[in-house]
């Protein structure tokens, strides 16, 4: 089965390197693209877990970049790896000119039993090609190298974690881990997060108003009842080697990779979420991928204004009725066509929607190969998956429901008790549209 995994993948081979020990029973993975001011508060942050945690567990740290890269991103990954590995040898190099803070961080590290390794993917004749840049084929190459050293020892229910190089973690994040495991081959875990408060009040505000963009769009999934309904972050996931296979490996698109792997994993899965812990991930400006926080906050500097906007409620209350809907009528065995038929009296989008991508043919083709009627359901959020949905709810907004503002979105959802499907905090709803007050409800539902 690993053979055949790594027959079929595209393959990376890169240095590798590790200090020797007990084969580990879980293997964090964390890319790193010129972090050097990053990365070793991340490994501080594993490093304060307890010391038997840390005996079992093994951090890969994938020191990346493009063939074309600048050369301050070389010279930063460069001046990493010397610190990683002279932590790994135990011969490191003093260095009175760096940050305090990093020498601090290593230090700390270098006194504790955490086990270190990395993966050579930025120097000459290994950088990753081109065309391929970015966190997802970063992502992958330590994945990828997680996979074959849990394997031997554990086969298909050795467990990978996925973090990133600026993100932070609490000192209970391996015990959670390893405490919701439940041994089966396939598993797969989101972890709580909590973006940290900038010291900068521009900063916090655009990060708290895009923390609820987030917040609100997972409390829609969750009212529709979509399976597809958890928060995605590449530093917050976690699955078993026997996940990793099945949805033959980690995606290398340049950004998204985390959307999409997870969109794989639930299909094969479903996506627990660990609530004991968190991660915290840096609130900070970047250009580097068209989309997430970074860049969310970005382009919030960029015009001057830290709000933002959400969806429309309604586009998940038309996509509640559509699940709802579709499930019924799979269950009672009713033919395509009322499918479609039913889909326009919802909403005249949505009926476009599965028209242009052509439902009836794909649903036929679902049920004469589907005999079973529940199996037909499984098939159905198969097709109508994270990615679809996601179309959906963007198809909506882009013709009849705009995005509106925080405050008048907690309104609406208020009014259709849109909460009523998720277990609440012993306290009183906020009352308004306050995004600090709202942001902390939403972190605790």
């Amino acid at each position: 089965m690993l053979e055949d995994y790594f027959r079929k993948t595209v393959s990376y081979e890169r240095p590798f390197y590790c200090n020797t020990g007990e084969r580990p029973n879980l293997v964090i993975v964390i890319p790193a693209y010129a972090e050097k001011e990053h990365l070793f508060k991340t490994l501080r942050s594993v490093a304060e877990n307890p010391a038997d945690e840390l005996e079992k567990t093994l951090v890969i740290c994938v020191i990346n970049n493009e063939e074309s890269a600048k050369e301050e991103v070389r010279e930063n990954n460069r001046q990493t790896v010397e610190y990683l590995h002279g932590l790994i040898t135990g011969q490191l190099k003093s260095n009175p000119q760096e940050n305090r803070k990093i020498l601090s961080d290593i230090n700390y590290i270098k006194q504790s039993p955490l086990r270190i390794a990395y993966i050579d993917a930025f120097s000459q004749g290994y950088e990753i090609p081109d065309q391929e840049k970015g966190a997802g084929t970063a992502r992958k190459i330590g994945m990828d190298m997680a996979l074959r050293l849990l394997w031997p020892s554990l086969g298909k229910r050795g467990l990978i974690a996925s973090l990133d190089a600026d993100t932070s973690v609490e000192d209970n994040y391996l015990s959670s881990l390893r405490a919701h495991r439940s041994g089966n081959d396939l598993e797969a875990f989101v972890i709580d997060y909590e973006h940290p408060r900038p010291e900068d009040p521009f900063l916090w505000q655009a990060i708290c108003h895009y923390e609820i963009f987030l917040r609100f769009y997972v409390l829609g999934l969750s009212y529709a009842r979509s399976p597809y309904a958890y928060h995605v972050m590449g530093s917050a996931f976690a699955i078993t080697t026997g996940t990793y296979l099945a949805v033959r490996g980690m995606s290398r698109r340049k950004a998204g990779e985390d959307f999409y792997f997870l969109n794989k994993t639930a299909k094969v899965c479903p996506l627990r979420r660990i609530r004991t812990t968190r991660v915290f991930p840096a609130a900070r400006l970047s250009n580097r991928v068209p989309f997430g926080t970074g860049a969310s906050l970005q382009k919030r500097w960029e015009k001057g204004d830290p709000s933002g906007k959400v969806y429309h409620p309604e586009a998940f209350y038309i996509l509640a009725k559509w699940l709802n809907m579709a499930e019924h009528l799979i269950l009672s065995q009713a033919d395509t066509r009322k499918l479609v038929r039913k889909a326009a009296s919802i909403h005249r989008v949505l009926a476009v929607f599965l028209e242009e991508r052509r439902y009836p043919e794909v649903w036929e083709n679902i049920c004469k190969n589907t005999p079973d009627v529940k199996e037909r359901v499984r098939r159905f959020h198969e097709w109508f998956d994270a990615f679809q949905t996601l179309k959906l709810i963007r198809m909506l907004h882009g013709s009849e429901l705009p995005m509106i503002s925080i405050a008048e979105a907690w309104d609406i959802i208020r009014e259709k008790k849109m909460l009523d499907v998720v277990p609440l905090p012993d306290h009183r709803l906020p009352e308004n549209g306050d995004p600090q007050g709202l942001l902390n409800f939403l972190r605790r539902i």
